[in-house]
């Protein structure tokens, strides 16, 4: 990973970290820009959970972030799972107002669509299908 140039993002590592509550290994060289990536997801993944209670059925994380294609200019694209039927655009612009203050604190474009799990796990349309590919349940 040292030779990987340091416009790259390691989602693996980071989301293993994440998951595990763990703090940054001392062997990992993580560039400035992954931690900051990390520190933004955290923050997403908490702001949704806490403001969506049981609600909440997860979040996956795809896109460019997702296939270690992540660069400075790179949004990060995330599926907030719901586990009961909603209106779309409801929670589409609750999911906004609950991401847009961490957008601005971490200065990176956020886009984030609602899904119903039980949807997604079916894989009813191709976002799903391609999020359920390359993305990674956070």
């Amino acid at each position: 990973m040292k030779d990987e140039p340091p416009e790259k993002l390691y989602p693996s590592i980071l989301i293993q970290n994440l998951l595990c509550g763990a703090g940054f290994s001392d062997n990992v060289n993580l560039t400035e820009i992954g931690m900051a990536i990390n520190e933004t997801i955290n923050k997403c993944r908490m702001s949704l959970g806490n403001h969506y209670g049981d609600l909440f059925g997860g979040l996956i994380l795809y896109g460019s972030a997702a296939r270690n294609q992540a660069d400075m200019t790179s949004d990060i694209d995330f599926l907030v799972l719901l586990n009961k039927p909603f209106d779309y655009f409801h929670e589409l612009y609750r999911i906004i107002d609950v991401l847009y203050p961490i957008q601005l604190e971490s200065d990176r474009l956020i886009s984030a669509k609602p899904a119903l799990k039980d949807e997604f796990g079916q894989g009813k349309i191709q976002l799903y299908r391609n999020a359920k590919k390359e993305g990674i349940s956070l």
